[in-house]
Order: structure tokens, then sequence, then C-alpha cells
């Protein structure tokens, strides 16, 4: 989105939803990771009340501390509705059809069960910046490596394109945690990765720096890991005291010799009672940053931009990249680097402007409208229909 008063962007919004948020109980659909970074966040950051959860899952019964309600055992008859807001803590793809199924089936309008992005990447950002004058961001990723032990051919950041790569120091990044969480009040997402993150011997104590300080401005915490490296005694136990998720990405069909190694290290995980989401993907998709040249004008670009809204962030030299897939490929292939796909966070002034501004950069604004590797981009994986196939190796880097 186009930039065109920086620092209060926001507030016509702001006064357009005030009025449908007041006095709303809200009723969390989905009582699992989404839903619960929905529910620590208006927790952390508000005065606003969650009543419940929902679920399809017979056997929770409580999460968080509230009621979990079974679906088939709610009338709705029970609830006032126009002061209750449902919001779907689960994907959007999946979320969709929920929130069909749940119009249909209690007779409720649309707008009032709200998509876990609608939510948490417009409406709550929003009250939470002017209601409560707090800084919201849904997710971040902190690199902490460049290396890596797999050459993937359409990695995601190009990592095998990388002339050099670098190993991120210790100090380094606790200093730059510092200045994130100085100027944000809480992340529902936020991730520690690389690269491959076990590849940086400072991964545990930076986990433990991180959770003792900032763990009370986190909803998820977790490392994204390709379970090629076992993780050590030191890393299972900072993980177990500071509550971190392993998220570990399955590419044992495009590298099937490693698949042993890659389902121990799960095992050692979940046997060490880390919660862990081993995500097996059918495909991957490709950005296209090598060869796709789209040609846009600058509206085309902006519509394409507004339409992509990446929600891949990343944090890297002190700086939040919009897009971190676009700036790796810009530094990769050109060499240079698009200062609207970055806000500088070490060096911003604490003040109530900046801070607005903060929140606006995350949600899609700057000073084009658009990011410059537009022109050579697919979209992100929730538009982009040029699959491929998952790890597949480099042969020749």
């Amino acid at each position: 989105m186009y930039w065109t008063n920086p620092g209060d962007e926001l507030s016509e919004k702001y006064h357009r939803i005030k009025s449908f948020y007041q006095d709303k109980e809200i009723i969390i659909y989905g009582a699992g990771m989404m839903g619960g970074r929905i529910d620590d966040a208006i927790k952390a950051l508000t005065s606003m009340n969650v009543r419940e959860f929902w679920d399809r899952n017979p056997q929770k019964r409580e999460y968080k501390g509230k009621q979990v309600r079974h679906l088939e055992e709610i009338a709705f008859t029970q609830y006032d509705v126009d002061h209750v807001l449902l919001v779907i803590g689960l994907p959007d793809e999946i979320g969709q059809e929920v929130r069909d199924n749940l119009v249909a089936r209690f007779g409720i309008k649309q707008c009032y069960c709200k998509l876990y992005t609608e939510f948490v990447m417009h409406d709550f950002p929003i009250i939470a910046l002017y209601e409560y004058d707090k800084v919201f961001l849904d997710s971040i990723s902190m690199i902490i490596t460049e290396h890596c032990t797999l050459k993937c051919e359409k990695c995601a950041i190009m990592l095998p394109f990388f002339k050099e790569t670098s190993q991120y120091p210790k100090e380094k990044l606790m200093q730059e945690a510092d200045a994130l969480f100085d100027k944000v009040d809480f992340i529902g997402n936020y991730t520690v990765t690389g690269g491959e993150p076990l590849l940086n011997r400072a991964l545990p104590e930076l986990l433990a720096y991180i959770g003792e300080n900032y763990r009370d401005k986190i909803g998820s915490y977790k490392i994204i890991t390709n379970g090629t490296i076992e993780p050590s005694a030191e890393l299972i136990e900072i993980m177990q005291k500071y509550h971190v998720a392993a998220e570990i990405s399955d590419y044992t069909n495009g590298v099937p010799q490693l698949k042993e190694k890659i389902e121990s290290a799960v095992e050692t995980y979940r046997k060490n009672n880390i919660q862990t989401y081993f995500l097996s993907a059918a495909r991957w998709v490709d950005f296209g940053f090598e060869d796709v040249q789209n040609n846009y004008t600058i509206e085309q670009a902006r519509a394409f931009f507004d339409y992509c809204h990446t929600r891949c962030r990343g944090y890297v030299d002190g700086k939040i990249r919009y897009c971190i897939n676009a700036f790796f490929a810009e530094r990769t292939l050109y060499g240079t680097e698009d200062i609207n796909n970055m806000l500088d966070v070490v060096n911003m002034e604490n003040t109530e402007k900046s801070r607005r501004k903060l929140v606006e950069f995350d949600l899609g604004y700057n000073e084009k409208g658009f990011l410059l590797m537009c022109q050579h981009c697919n979209g992100t994986v929730e538009i982009n229909q040029h699959f491929i196939e998952v790890g597949k190796q480099c042969q020749n880097r």
C-alpha cells in the first residue's frame, strides 16, 4: 500500500472499526497454536474479553485457562449475538470453510466471524495501537545464520547462490533482540531460523536470553529447522524451560537418504515433550526471482503487492524486512537493497509516530507502494501457482 501519511495512516481505519469492537465478547474457534496466539495477544495488550474457545475435538475441555466447547453442544441462542465476535484461529484456507459453516449454522452475520488474517493482520494491530498504545506484530523470523546443511535448488532465500554466507554473532543477535522488543509490545509468532539454525552454536544461549527477558512478549516461540542435526541436551533443556517449539520441514522426498536422521531428530524433540510440528508439503512454489520479468506499471506493481500481501517478515541486521524472500533474492542477484523493504529498528526513535510507522510498515505500507522485486516474482505461497518439487538439491553448487 502506498504511504500517504506516514505515522497516521491508520487513524481513519481505527475510527471505522472502533465501534464495531466496542463491548464485544470474543469467542475463538480453534483451541490450538493459532487460537492460542490470539488469546495471548488479547490478554497481553488489551482489556478485551475472550469468553471461551470452540473446537471440533470433543476431548478438549480447557485451554489457556478457558472453557473449550464442542460444536455439537452449542446452542447459539444463549449468546447475545450482537455482542459476540467469533475469531477463527486456523489458517485462512481452512478458516474460510469454517466461517461459512458457522454463519450458516448459527445464522450470524458474516462480519461477526473474522478470519485469522482479518483479525491479526488488520483489525487487532490497529485497535492495540490506537486504543491501548501497544505495538503488535503477527509474525517475525529472526535469521541467525546463512549456513545450511542442504542446498535446495529453489531455496526460498536462495542460499545456494550466495558467494559468501554469514554466521551472525551472539552478542549482535542479542542486541538486535533488545532493540526489537524495546519497540514492540507483543509478537504473535516469533521464530528463530536460518539457514539451519542449529549450525549457529549460540542458538541455545540466544533462545535462553530471549526467553528470559521477553517470553511474556511472545505468543508462539519456536525454531524452524530441517531436522538434519540432532538437538543437543543443552538445546532441549532450554527449549523445555522457555516453551520453545520445533517446526521441522520434511524434505525427505528431495533427500531420501536423510529420512532416518530427520525422523530421529523429530523423535528426540517429541520424547522430550517439545511441541513439535513435522511439516510435510507435497510441493513448493517457485518465486521466479532469477528469470521472471513482469514489466508492471506503477499501478500494476502496487496492485500486485497489495494482492500478494506476504506474511514473511524477517529480522536481519536490526532491520525488519517486509518480504524476507525478496531481500535475499535482491541481495544475491543484484547486490542491492530496496529501502522500501526494510525498517531499521535499531536506529528507530521510540516515539508515538515511529511506533505507528512500524505497525503501518508491517501491515504493508511503504513509500512506493510496492517492492522492486515484485517485478521478478510470482508471488507468495498463497497466490503462487508455480509448483515445484520439495527439497530438490542443487547438482552443481
